[in-house]
């Protein structure tokens, strides 16, 4: 299910649209992610092919990728090197945040590898397994105090509630969104209870407010890393799910990657979903969302945040939100997978990294 041919039809289109494309040469400069001296439509279309999950984050130039200098690479700088390349944004680096870090010299990331997985069908019950390979080339949180409202933003619609029954029994709530058209990300630990698959899925999609149902969608696959099925490791606590409706008008949550140094600038880092209780108090089917400063940690697997969690919330998304063009914009940058301790409550979860992109973006095993 690539979604590259997709990309490709819109970035022609764009190619067809635009008379002079800027050409600069330097040999370092912001918007020249292939290293080539120039900014120009091949730039555009390589770091739309990383943030899809087909090409590693060795090919780019990490620095000069982030064109809106945040030390996060995700749709805000497709969107921004789009907008220098048709003219409407003159020079670059570009924000509107004002939350940049122009001095920042350490653009790394987890290194690439090739994971394994396990794709179940929900109807037959049968498992197998496949592989996607590498591409080429603690301080605590004082307080606590739940400080989070209700979700209803317009781009929280992709953010949808799930329910399940787990293969060793009972009845759990937990929290997905919507990355492509079929198919929602969620934690590993909402699919697989160590025993075995979950099952009986409900998945409800709100509405804006996060209160009202729009409507059901129906489980067809459930996906998970082989080594979270195999050892319940933490750091491969994420997973999809196939859905047989189609989900492309109740909008996606883009996927964006956050480097080391990120964790090190207390950058505001959001989560959503449909925790059980709030303020101590059970609460419905809701959306609620916290944000809270990004908390450093040695593992490069994980991303911390101050945001205020409880359970239910599993498996929503660890976003940074900005704007452009007086338009408000979310990236998901990590996974909900629990809380660091009982009296804080600060999140943690699995980091987008580029086998994670991967997974959900550039996987022909799902469907």
């Amino acid at each position: 299910m690539k979604i590259f041919s997709k990309f490709m039809a819109g970035f022609f289109a764009l190619t067809m649209c635009v008379s002079t494309v800027p050409k600069i040469s330097a040999s370092t400069i912001y918007g020249d992610v292939n290293n080539s001296g120039n900014v120009d439509l091949t730039d555009l279309s390589i770091l739309s092919m990383y943030l899809s999950g087909s090409v590693s984050v060795n090919s780019i130039n990490k620095k000069y990728a982030d064109v809106d200098q945040n030390t996060v690479i995700d749709v805000n700088d497709v969107k921004a090197l789009r907008a220098f390349v048709i003219h409407s944004v003159s020079t670059l680096p570009y924000s509107e945040s004002g939350n940049t870090y122009p001095n920042c010299n350490s653009y790394t990331f987890p290194s690439d590898s090739t994971r394994s997985y396990v794709k179940y069908n929900c109807s037959t019950g049968t498992q197998t397994n496949y592989s996607l390979n590498a591409i080429s080339t603690y301080s605590l949180y004082s307080g606590n105090i739940d400080d989070r409202e209700i979700d209803s933003s317009d781009d929280a619609r992709g953010i949808v509630y799930l329910e399940y029954t787990k293969n060793s029994g009972g009845r759990y709530r937990a929290t997905g969104f919507i990355v492509d058209n079929h198919t929602i990300a969620t934690c590993a630990h909402c699919i697989y209870d160590g025993t075995g698959f979950n099952r009986d899925y409900t998945i409800k999609i709100m509405d804006s407010n996060g209160t009202s149902l729009v409507r059901y969608a129906t489980a067809k696959e459930l996906h998970i890393p082989y080594q979270y099925k195999t050892n319940s490791s933490g750091n491969y606590d994420y997973g999809l799910i196939y859905v047989e409706e189609d989900l492309s008008s109740y909008g996606k949550i883009a996927l964006g990657t956050v480097t080391n140094y990120f964790t090190t600038t207390s950058s505001n880092v959001s989560i959503s979903g449909f925790p059980a209780t709030v303020n101590g108090s059970s609460v419905g089917i809701t959306r609620y969302y916290g944000n809270g400063a990004v908390k450093n940690t040695s593992d490069s697997y994980i991303l911390r945040t101050e945001a205020y969690n409880s359970g239910g919330a599993s498996g929503g998304p660890m976003y940074i939100e900005y704007t452009l063009n007086g338009e408000s914009y979310r990236s998901a940058v990590g996974i909900v997978n629990g809380i660091v301790d009982g009296t804080n409550r600060y999140s943690y979860g699995i980091r987008i990294t580029t086998p994670v992109l991967r997974f959900y973006m550039d996987n022909n095993n799902i469907g």
